[in-house]
């Protein structure tokens, strides 16, 4: 088997330094007769500069797509007053951080004080991809969630310790569902 160091396809996953990628080409027939006359100094400093400028491009033209997303985003939900906690816009990647992020004391993983779980309709982390889902499954929990208080108002307490009792599991017999229901529909989201 006869080996080379010439370029191919495989050789893409073995690390390869810049000077080494510019001696390859410099010495290829097809390749080498446009980059001959520049030393390898010069062709390497040159595809840095092209690069930072490519990646600059790129960052620009990110920017703008996601920016005019998040305008759009906000024309269809304009009366969600948690629009305005990310004044400039949010892009896939920040939503993606702040999803991951564990959720805190008080307020949601977004940063509003108004609701506690990313479910809630008002949220903005799941609301691009919450376009693509069936509107049947939060108003199936909500449904559950309905009935469920329904039934826990019948019963009539007998004392004032019982009551509180009472109170105190249904609270967090509540914020056990309410977690639940969170994790599903993050689940669900997470598959789109």
């Amino acid at each position: 088997i006869k080996t080379s160091r010439q370029l191919s396809t495989g050789m893409a996953l073995m690390p390869v330094n810049i000077r080494d990628v510019l001696l390859t080409m410099k010495s290829s027939d097809s390749l080498g007769k446009n980059i001959r006359r520049r030393g390898i100094d010069a062709l390497e400093a040159k595809l840095l500069y092209e690069g930072k400028a490519v990646e600059a491009e790129m960052s620009i033209r990110a920017e703008k797509y996601w920016e005019s997303k998040w305008k759009m985003e906000v024309s269809e939900d304009a009366g969600n007053e948690n629009n305005k906690i990310f004044e400039p816009f949010l892009t896939d990647a920040k939503r993606n951080i702040l999803r991951s992020m564990a959720r805190p004391s008080k307020g949601c993983k977004c940063g509003s004080i108004s609701h506690d779980l990313v479910n809630n309709p008002q949220c903005i982390l799941f609301r691009d991809v919450k376009a693509f889902t069936s509107p049947e499954i939060s108003t199936a929990d909500e449904r559950k969630r309905e009935t469920f208080l329904l039934l826990s108002k019948k019963k009539k307490p007998r004392t004032a310790l019982e009551a509180a009792y009472i109170e105190r599991f249904m609270k967090l017999r509540a914020e056990n569902d309410a977690q639940e229901e969170e994790a599903k529909f993050v689940l669900e989201m997470e598959k789109k």
